[in-house]
């Protein structure tokens, strides 16, 4: 059990991290304006909520990098709708490029397509498939995330093909 420190306004338990760890905990809290203590407290309550809610921090870590890369690619979930099939294919290149650029593997960037694919219909990963049904877009639209996902997928030098057959789209890795 950790020895607590009392008499403070709350009580204090030591804990230890590795030397490196601290490091890059005071540079963050630093760059942050905030004390250590404060930045590790944060930090570890935030990591704790989301295993309460059944998120480990690096899977929602995960999340935020797919979502920051939709951002910056210009595809909020639900990329130029009614755009041109040119269009979707434009934004598969930028999105391919950016997951080329920040180096991604090949798990991370199914989760990035999952993540596109929402708005198309049920999403259900399967390690290196993923199959959408109860498809609520219209062919347009479906076709068109297709073949944008094609176009990252070949851009960022990622061997998957998705297709879309009898109401379902499915995506799978390509030895």
């Amino acid at each position: 059990m950790p020895r607590r420190k009392k008499g403070t306004k709350k009580d204090r338990c030591n804990t230890w991290v590795e030397c490196e760890i601290y490091e890059r905990l005071k540079e963050l809290s630093r760059r942050r304006g905030s004390s250590v203590y404060n930045y590790i407290n944060e930090l570890v309550e935030t990591s704790i909520e989301l295993e309460d809610r059944g998120v480990t921090a690096s899977a929602a870590g995960e999340v935020l990098i797919a979502w920051n890369l939709l951002k910056a690619a210009g595809l909020i979930v639900s990329p130029i709708l009614g755009g041109s099939l040119n269009e979707w294919k434009g934004a598969g290149v930028r999105l391919g490029t950016l997951i080329k650029h920040n180096s991604l593997d090949v798990n991370m960037a199914i989760k990035v397509f999952s993540m596109i694919m929402e708005c198309l219909g049920h999403v259900e990963v399967q390690g290196d498939r993923v199959i959408v049904a109860g498809i609520r877009s219209n062919e347009d639209t479906i076709k068109s995330t297709v073949e944008m996902i094609n176009a990252a997928s070949s851009t960022a030098g990622i061997k998957l093909e998705v297709k879309y057959e009898n109401g379902v789209v499915l995506l799978e890795r390509k030895e």
